[in-house]
């Protein structure tokens, strides 16, 4: 077990599990959050086997597994072309993963070729590393519990090199959010997450609350901190925190013993991405 201790937050930016934190409410006006589990994403019929939200994209339908992100503001799903140029690599080690890909052709007319730069908001941190790997446009999605349907802009991963899952963006000009908050899928443009574990001894599934929070996910009282732009000659990365020390825990017969992996004094910053 490794224990982390948070001596601070960077001022400007949040800690958490929590963000831009809506009050669920239900009424005949409101739309009530929507609940995405986040565990185990099995995809029948593939051999994808990985850790994330499962997304029915396009119709007929295609399934695809994505990590939340706090650093893209766009859904960006992997190119079924993407593993025909993958090196030692078969196409099904490819697939799983990147959590399955996504193929424009097999969508039809439920996707629509459009320009990254018309329809998607600005991904600073992906433009650094590989802005011509991108395709945009539109596609159907399905959200549960009742299988609403509505079109919102994806971006598609074309190249790169040693690819996993894609991304679900949640940064500050979230796509998806905008996209759901306008066509009345949620009360409010925020989320809540439980990031849940893939411990091997003690795993356990996570959620991620659209438009708003899960109550059963709060322990204490909340804090605010303000997210602010990152200078542009830093890491994106909105929720950055201090960590004073690291202890690697190993469990004995009778209690456990510590082993201390830093040194007094030395502050760490780390990306709380997950």
């Amino acid at each position: 077990m490794l224990l982390v201790t948070l001596k601070r937050l960077i001022p400007g930016c949040i800690l958490g599990v929590l963000c831009s934190l809506a009050t669920i409410v239900s009424s005949s006006t409101c739309p009530a959050p929507l609940l995405l589990q986040l565990s185990n994403c099995t995809i029948a019929g593939t051999n994808v086997d990985s850790w994330g939200l499962m997304l029915d994209l396009a119709n007929p339908s295609q399934y695809v597994c994505v990590s939340p992100s706090t650093v893209t503001n766009s859904t960006l799903v992997i190119s079924s072309a993407f593993c025909q140029t993958e090196s030692n690599i078969t196409t099904a080690q490819c697939e799983s993963l990147c959590g399955n890909t996504f193929n424009t052709s097999a969508a039809g007319t439920s996707y629509t070729l459009s320009s990254a730069g018309a329809i998607l908001a600005p991904n600073p941190l992906w433009n650094e590393l590989s802005p011509a790997a991108l395709l945009a446009g539109t596609t159907v999605l399905q959200l549960p519990p009742n299988d609403e349907l509505f079109k919102y802009p994806i971006g598609i991963i074309t190249s790169g090199d040693h690819q996993n899952v894609g991304h679900f963006g949640l940064a500050n000009d979230s796509d998806f959010l905008h996209a759901a908050l306008s066509n009345g899928l949620i009360p409010a443009n925020g989320f809540g997450l439980n990031a849940g574990s893939q411990s091997v001894a003690n795993p356990r599934p996570g959620g991620l609350v659209l438009g708003g929070y899960d109550l059963a996910s709060v322990d204490g009282a909340f804090t605010n901190f303000s997210i602010t732009g990152a200078d542009s000659s830093e890491r994106d990365c909105p929720l950055e925190v201090v960590i004073e020390e690291l202890v690697l825990r190993f469990p004995l017969a009778e209690g456990y013993t510590d082993v201390t992996l830093t040194s007094s004094g030395i502050l760490i910053p780390a990306c709380v991405e997950p």
